[in-house]
C-alpha cells in the first residue's frame, strides 16, 4: 500500500517526466518552482545516501543528472548559462 508521501513523490515524479518530454532534460529550475524545489531535494537525499534505490532507479531510467557541477565551486556549472537564464 502507497503511502501519502509515495503518491506524492510519485505526481512529483510523473511532473518530471512530463518537463523532461517538453524541455528535453531534467534540469529544472529552482527559483520560484515546486517541481525545481522537488529536483533539487532529490539530488540532495541522494548525495546524503537517504534516497531509496527505486527511486534512484526510475529517475535514472529518465536520463535524471544528479549533479549539475563538474567539480562543486571549482568549475562552475556544466549547464550553459542561457539553458539555466
Amino acid at each position: 500500500m502507497s503511502s501519502k508521501y509515495d503518491k506524492k513523490w510519485d505526481a512529483r515524479f510523473k511532473e518530471l517526466v512530463n518537463y523532461r518530454s517538453e524541455h528535453g532534460d531534467c534540469n529544472v529550475p529552482v527559483e520560484g518552482d515546486k517541481l525545481g524545489s522537488w529536483v533539487r531535494n532529490q539530488r540532495k537525499a541522494y548525495i546524503a545516501n537517504s534516497l531509496a534505490q527505486d527511486r534512484i532507479d526510475r529517475l535514472n531510467s529518465i536520463g535524471f543528472k544528479w549533479a549539475m557541477r563538474a567539480t562543486k565551486g571549482i568549475t562552475g556549472p556544466s549547464v550553459p548559462w542561457e539553458t539555466r537564464f
